[in-house]
């Protein structure tokens, strides 16, 4: 019943027929349903999911204690493999942008490190995935390099951006490229 309801309250506020500020209560009175009956009976409905989409709706309104609390418990269920790369890398990468926000460079700073180790032993057998790796590699790579100069570490810090730029341009995403100049 509680993850039925959770999608159909989503459902009622992308049919605009739920205010924002009435969703945000809803996603606290799940995430409340959730922890008291135990996260390990929301396993099999993707727990990981459902606490990256909780923490999405309170991220949008600044409520990054919130956020945090959830991407935290979301990255403790994912496996860390091809088939939960996509969910784990999102988790991690919010978790390291609250962390870069919040000035905690060296917990930002592990995150990137894990999104990075995984792309790096993933071997994906299509060019979609090949660029995806390649791309999270680089991405990560340059969030650390800024967290490395904010907190001081120039030397270190030139050395992941220079090897985060050479990542994306080889790979011809200039996306990232032109964020990063920015």
């Amino acid at each position: 019943r509680v993850v039925a309801h959770h999608y159909k309250i989503f459902e009622q506020y992308h049919a605009q027929k739920l205010p924002h500020e009435q969703l945000y209560w809803e996603s606290l009175k799940t995430f409340t349903s959730i922890e008291e009956l135990g996260f390990a009976n929301f396993v099999e409905y993707n727990l990981p999911a459902l606490l990256c989409h909780l923490a999405l709706v309170h991220t949008a309104i600044d409520d990054t204690e919130s956020a945090l609390k959830y991407f935290r418990i979301a990255e403790k269920y994912i496996e860390p493999t091809q088939k939960g790369e996509v969910l784990y890398t999102r988790v991690l990468n919010n978790l390291a942008s609250i962390y870069k926000e919040r000035k905690l460079f060296d917990q930002g700073i592990a995150c990137c490190q894990k999104i990075i180790a995984l792309h790096q032993k993933l071997n994906p057998d299509n060019d979609r995935s090949k660029w995806r790796n390649c791309f999270w590699v680089g991405l990560a790579s340059l969030d650390i390099a800024e967290m490395l100069i904010d907190r001081g570490d120039l030397l270190e810090g030139e050395r992941y951006a220079t090897s985060g730029y050479q990542l994306c341009k080889s790979d011809g995403s200039k996306e990232i490229v032109a964020e990063y100049d920015a």
